[in-house]
């Protein structure tokens, strides 16, 4: 019996030096495995559906576009989906002409023609162009202003097919339109998109009374359904 009370304490001793070594080394595993069931936080997803693409220098990397945004290099994007349509961006343009209107032209009567593109004729429409003039015609007529379809016959036109009433044909057309203002502007393109530049122009000395810029993107452009917009 008195041995064993003898070795007690220094099998106690042993024992707390054993715990003293083996505390860190059980702190430094629980910290790594705290560490390793962190949860996932799940980044939000975009919600216009544009992500940026990076280019092929970059995709080594595997990214789920459609969890996260990823800025490239070169500043560069591809535009997937875009819930805008055209008759958005030419809402757009016609709040800021009626926006920035330098005299009150409510009175006055409004025509819109085909936006051309910004070349060395100015005479050349596409199907953006055209298109975004007919949306424009429906857009001032909201915002208050007297527009003018110019393409509209003095009378209807009755044929098997259907009842005409627009024209392209100037000889079908009023030889007196009677007009103020004439809305159009210009069309610049990139790789990005097309950068459109509007203004209401008076017809009576040229001045320009109202202008709005605005930048329609490229998928916007691309989706258009080129249907009878040749002349």
């Amino acid at each position: 019996m008195y041995r064993m009370l003898r070795y007690f304490p220094l099998l106690a001793l042993v024992q707390g030096c054993s715990l003293t070594l083996d505390t860190p080394w059980l702190s430094a595993q629980q910290a790594e495995t705290d560490t390793m069931q962190k949860p996932h936080v799940e980044q939000p997803r975009p919600v216009n559906g544009i992500w940026y693409q990076p280019p092929p220098s970059e995709q080594h990397t595997a990214v789920e576009p459609s969890m996260s945004l990823m800025a490239a290099k070169d500043n560069g994007y591809q535009a997937g989906y875009i819930h805008k349509t055209l008759n958005d961006y030419a809402e757009q343009l016609a709040m800021g002409l009626v926006h920035s209107l330098a005299e009150p032209s409510a009175q006055g009567r409004v025509a819109v023609g085909s936006f051309v593109e910004l070349d060395t004729s100015l005479t050349t429409t596409s199907v953006l162009g055209n298109q975004l003039a007919e949306k424009l015609v429906a857009q001032l007529q909201e915002f208050g202003l007297a527009v003018v379809d110019i393409k509209t016959m003095p009378v209807i036109e009755v044929g098997r097919d259907g009842d005409r009433v627009f024209s392209r044909d100037v000889r079908n057309l009023s030889r007196k339109q009677q007009l103020d203002y004439v809305v159009s502007g210009t069309l610049i393109r990139n790789s990005r998109g097309i950068q459109i530049n509007s203004r209401m122009v008076s017809l009576k000395d040229q001045q320009v009374v109202a202008s709005a810029s605005g930048f329609i993107p490229r998928v916007v452009a691309d989706s258009l359904v080129p249907m009878m917009v040749q002349l």
